[in-house]
C-alpha cells in the first residue's frame, strides 16, 4: 500500500517468510526500511517491502520503534522482550 492501507497491491517479489503478525516501518528511513516479525522469525526490507531478508528465527508477536528509529523493541511469548539497535 502507498496510501495508508486504502488500496493494496500484491508484492512483485517474494514476501517475507513465515507468518508475520506485525510489520513496522523504521522511523527516519523515509519508509524504505521495514521489519516484519512473527512466530517464525523476523525479516528486513531495505527497499520499502520489495525484497526481504530473514534476520532471525526468534518468535515474536509485536514490535515498535522509538521516533528516531535507532532503537526498537520486540515482544514474544512467555514475557520475552528484546531491544533492537539499528546501526
Amino acid at each position: 500500500t502507498i496510501d495508508g492501507g486504502k488500496n493494496w497491491k500484491l508484492a512483485e517479489t517474494t514476501p517475507p517468510s513465515g507468518f508475520n503478525s506485525c510489520v513496522a516501518f523504521i522511523p527516519g528511513s523515509h519508509s524504505k526500511y521495514v521489519v516484519a516479525t512473527g512466530t517464525e522469525g523476523s525479516n528486513l526490507s531495505l527497499d520499502g517491502g520489495k525484497n526481504w531478508t530473514m534476520i532471525d528465527s526468534c518468535s515474536f508477536n509485536t514490535m515498535i520503534f522509538e521516533p528516531g528509529g535507532k532503537y526498537g523493541w520486540a515482544a514474544g511469548s512467555d514475557g520475552m522482550i528484546i531491544k533492537l539497535v539499528m546501526e
